[in-house]
């Protein structure tokens, strides 16, 4: 892929305005769109909802932005290196993904009833 004579990667940025987000209902982003997933995060558990987000992070994107409600988050980043690449599948969200954050909220949605029942 090719912008003005340069060659770019396809990750989080390109995927925001492409076919494949449109029909993905989850949201990817770095930078300011953090702010807005850390407070959608921030706004579900204060509400006493559990919730768990996947996000791409890698080694490369860690959070601007951070609070208690986000500790646990699931990494869409799938290469060796921890780095947004050009082959699509390593910085996508997959079902492997999404049966892991539904494992995990699952986890934490049973941790919140046995919390209330004591």
């Amino acid at each position: 892929m090719t912008q003005g004579g340069e060659s770019v990667g396809i990750g989080p940025s390109t995927k925001e305005t492409s076919l494949h987000h449109l029909r993905n209902p989850l949201l990817e982003g770095w930078g300011n769109s953090h702010t807005d997933y850390a407070n959608t995060i921030e706004q579900i558990g204060k509400r006493g909802i559990s919730v768990v987000g996947i996000s791409f992070v890698g080694t490369q994107a860690s959070f601007v932005v951070t609070n208690k409600y986000m500790d646990t988050i699931v990494d869409s980043n799938k290469s060796a290196k921890g780095v947004e690449t050009e082959v699509v599948w390593q910085n996508s969200v997959d079902r492997i993904d999404a049966r892991k954050a539904l494992a995990f909220l699952k986890l934490k949605m049973r941790k919140s009833k046995e919390e209330q029942t004591l």
